[in-house]
C-alpha cells in the first residue's frame, strides 16, 4: 500500500500594506533572518548588543540601589544624589549610542570566511513611500556599501500577503551577487525586474535581469 505524505503548507503573513511601521517591521525581522540562512552564510555580532545591555543592566543596579538601600533618610541623601546622577549618566550614554552609532542600523554581521569582513546593515522606509531600502556597509570603510531599494508591491500582494521566498531570493542574490562582488551601486528591485544604478554618476539606469 502505498504511503500517503500529506504535505503542511505555511499560510503567507498578512498585513495591512498601508501600515508603514508594521511593513518595515516585517522587512527587517525576515531580513534578520535571512542573513543566517546558510545560502547568505554570515553570522550575528552582538558585541554592541552587549555593550548596550550591560549599560542598562549598570543603570537599573543604581536604580534599585537608590530605591532599596537600608539607609533612613536624610542620611541617604548623598547616596540617593550619586545613584540618581549615574542613572542618568548611563541613561544618557545609552541614548547616545542608540542616535548617533546605531541610527538606521538594524545588525552586525561578522566577517564571512574567504568573504568581506564585518559589515552593518541599515534599513530605511520613509512614511507614504512605497520602497524599502537595505545598506550593507562595510566596517572599515563605510564607502564600500551596496544598497537594495526594494518596491513594496514586488513582495507583497493587493491583500498585503508577503512574498517571503521572493524577499530571501532577492536578499540573498544582493549579497552574493553585489556585495560580495565588490559592486558598489544602488539595485532596484521592482516588477519590472532587477535594475542596477550606475555609481552616484547620474548615468542612466542599465537593466541587468528581468523576471
Amino acid at each position: 500500500m502505498e504511503e500517503i505524505v500529506i504535505e503542511k503548507i505555511e499560510k503567507p503573513q498578512i498585513i495591512e500594506t498601508g501600515d508603514s511601521i508594521k511593513v518595515k517591521q516585517v522587512f527587517d525581522d525576515a531580513l534578520m533572518e535571512i542573513v543566517k540562512n546558510p545560502r547568505c552564510g554570515y553570522s550575528h555580532n552582538h558585541y554592541w548588543e552587549n555593550i548596550k545591555l550591560s549599560i542598562m543592566a549598570a543603570a537599573c543596579i543604581f536604580a534599585l540601589l537608590a530605591q532599596f538601600y537600608p539607609l533612613p533618610f536624610p542620611a541617604s541623601r548623598p547616596l540617593l544624589g550619586i545613584c540618581c546622577a549615574m542613572y542618568f549618566i548611563l541613561s544618557g550614554v545609552l541614548q547616545g549610542l542608540v542616535t548617533f552609532i546605531d541610527k538606521d542600523c538594524i545588525l552586525v554581521l561578522k566577517g564571512k570566511t574567504g568573504g568581506p569582513g564585518p559589515c552593518r546593515i541599515r534599513t530605511r522606509f520613509p512614511r507614504f513611500q512605497e520602497t524599502y531600502t537595505f545598506i550593507i556597509e562595510d566596517i572599515a570603510d563605510p564607502k564600500k556599501s551596496t544598497e537594495a531599494a526594494m518596491y513594496v508591491g514586488r513582495y507583497f500582494t493587493e491583500r498585503g500577503e508577503f512574498d517571503e521566498a521572493r524577499f530571501t531570493d532577492d536578499v540573498i542574490s544582493h549579497f552574493i551577487d553585489k556585495y560580495e562582488k565588490s559592486i558598489y551601486k544602488t539595485i532596484t528591485y521592482d516588477h519590472s525586474g532587477v535594475n542596477e544604478k550606475a555609481e552616484k554618476s547620474g548615468a542612466s539606469d542599465k537593466k541587468i535581469k528581468s523576471d
